[in-house]
């Protein structure tokens, strides 16, 4: 049986925090939850890597963006997926500088994001091996 699927969720706003817990975890995924960028890297730096951060943008201590530029300056983090929450009307602009794998306004539509959050981690397929002869059916 493959591994479950783990989502970190990034936010200081307890509510959001819960309630995406509790969408994501009935959906059927592990979820862990921190409050800042500080906990998140803490975090990143002593389990597993997660399937997909979903993190806020603003954020006391260390916001979404300075989060995701020490994610993106660590080897050891700059592959994992984020998807940004934000309130924040111009956020556009910060997912080409960020290599975001997306954002979503604030309020969250949550059947979107379990859409997003099913594309972004669901296994890909293994490309058949070069030179192998075409299936016939």
């Amino acid at each position: 049986m493959a591994a479950k699927v783990t989502i970190l969720v990034v936010d200081d706003d307890r509510d959001i925090q819960e309630a995406l817990r509790d969408c994501l975890r009935e959906a059927g995924y592990d979820v862990a939850t921190v409050s800042n960028g500080i906990e998140a890297l803490a975090w990143l730096h002593t389990h597993r890597a997660p399937s997909l951060v979903l993190m806020d943008c603003m954020m006391p201590y260390m916001d979404g963006a300075q989060t995701r530029a020490a994610m993106l300056s660590d080897p050891a983090l700059r592959r994992i997926p984020v998807v940004m929450l934000t309130a924040d009307p111009h956020a556009r602009e910060r997912v080409r500088a960020l290599a975001l794998d997306g954002y979503f306004e604030k309020p969250i539509e949550l059947r979107l994001l379990l859409e997003v959050v099913e594309a972004r981690t669901r296994p890909r397929p293994i490309a058949e091996p070069l030179g192998a002869a075409p299936a016939h059916a």
